[in-house]
């Protein structure tokens, strides 16, 4: 879907990279996620998210999503990303990603199916409101076999990657996965298993992390999408991470300045981005932020901590550069078989059983 008004953001973008530096510090985030819902199918060791589902249910409502949406776009924000919970168990989600998609930002979505799921979820209609797809597979979220499904994961949206959350269980288990991904001509994004404060301590050692993912980066070019930057920054404690990406609850309330954290602030549908990350109180929190000495390995804060480095600018949009150079080849014959979502493409989300 074609946006209007991109270049004009790209200028304006430019301007808030350039106040950022000025400033030595993250003050305009560029990076959102939306978290649609905390609904989810699955029950990830590492995910505090569907033990919250049990005591307080999060739904955003579609025309609150709308004003938030509204606001992000008056905003620094250059990406934003429907993350969940499950954001394709929202029952309005379709119509929230096509009115995103009419604002002058990148739009993509994480989804955590598992092959059972593929003729419940309207991907399909989804895609074309999509800049980015990815789906999450790893141990957590119990979808090892689509692995083996890699093919068809392809045919959903032409730009779309593999998300592999790693634990200290299953560091040992990645070469083989980002192999495949390789192998299959696609992408991946990897990134270590928090440790929040409601679910099991799970994260890999970070030297080791960074080690391992490092080296299958020289063996596995074009394929993972991590970038440097962000591993260089996983080994900084503290200063190695920042408030240039932000995180939105299900109920609209913005994390900040950070999602481990837990400190819950403004509710975005009736409050300015742009306005609060100017205020004392935002200050503070970026304040204490930078002092912070827990060693999360939260991507999106290690990640997108570029914002004031003409360097790390340059490695967290290498990415998307390849992205746009880069065409996902298929280097496999495709064998038979039949398709994820064949028989049952227009189910309703109410119809759903396994919730």
């Amino acid at each position: 879907m074609k946006k209007r008004g991109m270049l004009r953001r790209y200028l304006q973008t430019a301007g808030y990279a350039w106040a950022n530096y000025r400033a030595g510090q993250a003050i305009y985030p560029f990076y959102a996620s939306l978290k649609v819902s905390n609904v989810c199918a699955s029950k990830c060791n590492y995910c505090d998210l569907w033990k919250e589902m049990r005591e307080n249910p999060m739904i955003l409502p579609k025309e609150k999503a709308y004003a938030i949406i509204d606001n992000l776009a008056k905003s620094s924000i250059l990406c934003l990303s429907f993350e969940g919970g499950e954001p394709f168990l929202h029952k309005d989600i379709v119509e929230i990603l096509r009115y995103a998609a009419t604002k002058p930002f990148w739009t993509e979505l994480t989804c955590s199916a598992r092959p059972d799921h593929f003729k419940k979820y309207p991907i399909r209609e989804a895609a074309p409101y999509l800049d980015m797809l990815h789906f999450s597979i790893d141990e957590g979220h119990e979808n090892l076999e689509l692995y083996d499904r890699l093919h068809d994961l392809r045919d959903y949206h032409p730009k779309m990657s593999v998300q592999i959350v790693v634990s200290c269980d299953t560091l040992s288990e990645l070469e083989w996965k980002v192999k495949r991904i390789n192998e299959c001509g696609m992408w991946t994004i990897i990134m270590p298993a928090t440790p929040l404060d409601k679910a099991e301590k799970v994260l890999p050692k970070l030297s080791k992390f960074v080690a391992e993912v490092a080296r299958l980066k020289k063996k596995y070019r074009r394929t993972i999408l991590t970038s440097d930057f962000m591993l260089d920054n996983l080994l900084k404690s503290p200063g190695g991470c920042s408030a240039s990406s932000i995180v939105i609850d299900g109920g609209g309330k913005l994390y900040y300045p950070c999602r481990v954290l837990e400190k819950k602030t403004i509710d975005l549908a009736h409050n300015s981005l742009n306005t609060f990350v100017e205020t004392p109180v935002a200050q503070a929190e970026r304040d204490f932020m930078r002092k912070c000495d827990r060693p999360c390995g939260w991507c999106q804060y290690y990640g997108t901590v570029s914002a004031t480095s003409v360097r790390g600018t340059y490695q967290a949009m290498k990415p998307w550069f390849q992205y746009a150079l880069f065409r996902q080849s298929v280097r496999f014959r495709r064998p038979f078989c039949e398709p994820l979502d064949a028989a049952s493409t227009n189910l309703k989300l109410q119809d759903q059983k396994f919730l």
